[in-house]
């Protein structure tokens, strides 16, 4: 099997990794931080995803103090992390990053995030309190938060005074895995906007 970096061959198993490594090259690209991988590319660090135990983490500001960006897939199907603080130096949350985590308990969206990307927390079922701070969000996928809570009593959401917009979609839109939403709590209701197909 021949797999070539972003191909979509072989079920696409190659479309989102950063380097493949053959025979031929066979030193380790990666670098183990206090159990946090990371990955340069040439021209960015990456953070590929966290092999320790515990349940809670603070994810570093920086790597080697410089800043870097979340892989897709950072810490996707883990079962045992029940939440993750993003530092102000992460503002893009990727493609499914936190998605299928069934350990994830509560997912905090603080302020300072910018981009949130297709399903990065999605199909967390027993997920039990989503709380929304992004006020600059600039861009923001579909599904989301597709399929969250589903396995337990719903979701509790808090959407911060910070939040002018709450934008669509971010609940899903399949009809086979909405979300399960058990309270929704706007702190301030006057001036936000929620759009439309916002809660699938």
């Amino acid at each position: 099997m021949s797999l070539t970096k972003g191909s979509s061959n072989y079920g696409y198993i190659a479309s989102y990794a950063k380097n493949i490594i053959t025979p031929e090259n066979q030193e380790s690209i990666f670098v183990d931080v206090n159990n946090y991988v990371f990955y340069f590319n040439g021209t960015s660090w990456y953070l590929m995803g966290y092999v320790g135990e515990e349940e809670v983490l603070t994810l570093p500001e920086t790597y080697n103090e410089e800043n870097y960006l979340l892989n897709s897939y950072c810490f996707c199907g883990r079962t045992d992390i029940k939440s993750i603080v993003f530092p102000n130096t992460i503002t893009t949350i990727p493609v499914f990053c936190c998605a299928r985590s069934l350990g994830l308990e509560t997912i905090e969206v603080p302020e300072w995030i910018t981009k949130i990307e297709n399903q990065a927390f999605a199909y967390n079922y027993n997920l039990k309190t989503l709380i929304y701070k992004a006020k600059n969000l600039t861009s923001s996928g579909s599904d989301i938060f597709s399929g969250c809570g589903s396995f337990g009593n719903g979701v509790d959401v808090t959407i911060t005074e910070s939040v002018e917009v709450f934008p669509g979609s971010l609940f899903g839109t399949q009809s086979n895995n909405t979300s399960k939403l058990k309270t929704l709590n706007i702190v301030k209701p006057k001036g936000l906007t929620i759009n439309s197909s916002c809660f699938g």
